[in-house]
């Protein structure tokens, strides 16, 4: 922008010299080329106050004989309002008001204030852009900082799933083997007691088979409390879907689906899961929409999954947080995911179908 003041400074300095200067004097037109140069030099190359105070002093001499030169010192005034360096932009004022001679103090004064004015706005701003920018770049870091956490968390919330999960199952074995497999080496050491005095003796055989039969009874009792302790409580597969679908009292959803779900893997089921979370609250939220699609298609090698609504849409698509942990989850799994807002909301998403692979 100060390209701009310039040259205007210029061709108005050049029409005052031309209207108070002999036409054929070509030394006031050398010295409008020289500063021309030097204001062009001093713009792309030495844009600091330091070069700027030069140049005024440079103004100041080749305007020893043309007093309108002094106009171009309001390249100056711009510069030291734009630095903040009011006590030298006082300085140079009034060198140059002892120096104008027949040019009109009020038009010199109306260079030094637009002068000023224009420096002023211009650093304001470029302060007001220093900030945006620093705030944008506030929010990037903040934003990689956010997905490096959530990612973080997501790994370990796995990690303190494996351990629970290893620490169950050392459990287990630990409560079959105490338990069960005492029970049924009990009834083993019997047994073989049995068959030695099964012809002397019958009716003690007789009490050790009841024995062994009450141990069995307790083993498979046993069996059956550890096995209904370790099941799920919480749905699983496509009935972990619907429970989500259920809780959901928005609008109208439309939830089809084929395919096996017990060849998901768990990964992919709770990417799933936190997808149809996140897209209905969403849909709540922002869509405005009557009715809701939603079709899981599972397939050998990957899984589809659409979701579809009839809301207001959006033509850009600004990514919040929501979506980016979407998209962050599904591409961690080697999958795809596509955002479509121009008519309703859709989203279309895939995921390797990797349940053999785990096995």
């Amino acid at each position: 922008m100060k390209y701009v003041y310039g040259i205007l400074l210029f061709v108005w300095t050049a029409v005052e010299v031309v209207k108070n200067t002999e036409i054929n004097d070509p030394t006031s037109t050398g010295f409008i080329l020289t500063a021309l140069c030097l204001f062009a030099i001093k713009e792309k190359y030495l844009d600091r106050e330091l070069y700027s105070c030069i140049y005024g002093a440079v103004i100041v001499a080749l305007s020893y004989n043309n007093h309108y030169l002094l106009l171009l010192l309001g390249i100056v005034f711009v510069d030291l309002a734009y630095f903040k360096r009011y006590y030298m932009l006082g300085i140079a004022a009034f060198i140059a008001f002892i120096l104008l001679n027949r040019m009109g103090v009020v038009q010199f004064s109306f260079h030094l204030a637009a002068g000023v004015l224009w420096g002023y706005t211009l650093r304001k701003s470029d302060d007001k852009e220093k900030t945006h920018l620093a705030l944008l770049d506030n929010e990037r870091a903040l934003r990689y900082q956010l997905e490096k956490t959530k990612s973080e968390l997501v790994t370990l919330q796995n990690e303190i799933e494996r351990t629970a999960e290893i620490r169950e199952r050392d459990r287990i074995a630990k409560e079959i083997h105490d338990n069960v497999g005492h029970s049924i080496a009990g009834v083993l050491f019997q047994l073989r007691a049995a068959e030695r005095i099964v012809l002397s003796d019958s009716r003690k055989v007789e009490g050790i088979l009841k024995l062994c039969a009450e141990k069995l009874v307790d083993a498979l009792e046993t069996t059956r409390n550890t096995v209904y302790n370790i099941k799920s409580s919480r749905a699983i597969g496509i009935e972990s879907i619907h429970e989500i679908i259920k809780d959901f009292n928005f609008c109208k959803i439309d939830f089809s689906h084929n395919g096996d779900f017990d060849k998901i893997s768990t990964a992919n089921l709770k990417v799933m899961e936190a997808t149809t979370k996140e897209l209905l609250t969403n849909a709540s939220k922002h869509s405005e929409a009557s009715e809701i699609k939603l079709h899981i298609e599972i397939k050998i090698k990957h899984i589809r999954c659409l979701y579809r609504d009839n809301g207001k849409g959006c033509n850009k698509i600004i990514e919040s947080v929501g979506l980016a942990g979407i998209r962050d989850r599904i591409k961690n799994l080697g999958g795809t995911y596509s955002v479509d807002g121009s008519n309703g909301f859709t989203v279309v998403y895939t995921l390797p179908n990797i349940k053999e692979a785990e096995a």
